[in-house]
């Protein structure tokens, strides 16, 4: 009948309906989209990981291990600074950074008038404070006596030896620390030739780097006194050096330094806990800007509470003559060996262990010997080991954990 719907009609707000769910479908398809991916990232980046720390056991295998500690260090070199013997015209013979002979000349000064002194910046500021009296040494350590015992002994060895160059280095530093120990930093004459030298010629004695670049520290971080420094002053420390390279000079002005590059040091502090890991000859190696340096450990002292640590080293490194202070990281141990998580070692009866499983599935407590851990893996020693035994006097030989063992979370 006309005005009547057929059966099969579709209401108009069923058009609508049928629309609004099509949109809703769409909007629901990014949500989605963006949950799988977010599945997908879980699955391949961080089950594995957290899968692996839940595991309840793991196969004893081969592996390397680093144990790194984050320090400021500050270098320590035998610098040789230079000033001007005449005022004139300077003619460089060498390019910064250059490792010269002993014996050859690295500039000369030729006659001519100078207007105005040098601006010497960062250098003048640093350097200022030490020419005056100032000090980056501890004058009240137990160890003061001794270091200048020691370098009055080494001048009587050089002045038997005829050695010029030497005797000449080494009354500076004894003349410095005798200065300090009778007059105190107030015994300065504010001269800054007098931390270093006034040359007849410029003919360098010994072999070294030749720099330009002068941060002011050269006469107080050196070899002979380093194990005097204060550690609260040589945090304070700013780390600017200057270039001094110019066209002209007046008389004792600073020209350049001299760096010996056969032997330079390291000095960090640490915490008594990690004494351990700095007995003095152990290997380290210190990760520096421009590459890894190997060296060892020369030298552990304390001072009030302080425990001072001495790291030598005798590798050429490029960026010696201007590197002074440094937070970096230094490898204690480098080790290689079997490997074990460090939840997976329990203890029983005070010695440390693992269980490791038989074919059956049983577990046996098996002890380890750590030889070194970076706190979430251990090193530990492969198939034996000896220990002392307090009670007989002897070394017995002790069981341990195999290469492939299987082993079992406590």
């Amino acid at each position: 009948m006309p005005g009547n719907r057929s059966e099969n009609s579709v209401p108009e707000n069923g058009t609508k309906t049928v629309r609004k769910k099509r949109k809703s479908s769409k909007r629901l398809i990014i949500p989605v989209y963006l949950l799988i991916v977010a599945i997908l990232i879980f699955v391949v980046y961080a089950y594995p990981t957290i899968s692996g720390a839940l595991k309840r056991t793991m196969t004893v295998e081969y592996g390397e291990l680093k144990v790194t500690e984050n320090v400021t260090c500050y270098i320590v070199k035998d610098e040789t600074l230079y000033f001007a013997n005449a005022e004139g015209q300077i003619d460089y013979l060498y390019d910064e950074g250059t490792l010269v002979r002993g014996g050859s000349e690295v500039l000369t000064i030729s006659p001519a008038s100078v207007s105005e002194d040098t601006a010497l910046g960062s250098f003048g500021e640093h350097a200022s404070v030490f020419a005056s009296g100032g000090t980056l040494l501890d004058t009240s350590s137990s160890l003061f006596s001794g270091v200048l015992g020691s370098l009055q002994t080494e001048y009587t060895a050089a002045e038997e030896a005829e050695e010029t160059a030497e005797q000449e280095e080494l009354q500076r530093y004894i003349s410095r620390l005798e200065t300090l120990e009778q007059k105190g930093e107030d015994g300065g004459s504010g001269i800054l030739s007098d931390l270093g030298v006034i040359p007849e010629n410029y003919s360098i004695p010994e072999p070294g780097i030749i720099s330009y670049q002068l941060d002011g520290y050269e006469s107080e971080l050196n070899p002979h006194t380093m194990t005097l420094l204060d550690r609260s002053r040589l945090e304070q420390i700013e780390t600017s050096s200057e270039d001094v390279s110019r066209e002209r000079t007046r008389y004792g002005e600073p020209l350049f330094k001299i760096v010996n590059n056969t032997a330079w040091y390291a000095i960090i502090w640490i915490n008594e806990e990690d004494l351990g890991k700095y007995s003095e000859g152990n290997s380290i190696t210190l990760r520096l800007p421009d590459g890894d340096a190997d060296g060892k450990v020369e030298r552990v002292s304390e001072n009030d509470g302080d425990i001072m640590v001495v790291l030598k080293f005798d590798t050429y490194y490029d960026n010696i003559a201007s590197l002074r202070k440094v937070q970096t990281e230094v490898v204690t141990s480098d080790y290689s060996g079997l490997m074990i998580r460090n939840s997976f070692i329990a203890s029983e009866d005070g010695t440390a262990g693992v269980y490791v499983l038989d074919v059956t599935g049983d577990s046996k407590f098996v002890p380890v010997k750590v030889k070194a851990t970076d706190g979430e893996y251990s090193l530990v020693e492969s198939g034996y080991y000896y220990e002392y035994d307090e009670t007989t006097g002897e070394s017995q030989r002790v069981d341990t954990v195999e290469p492939y063992d299987e082993i079992e979370r406590p």
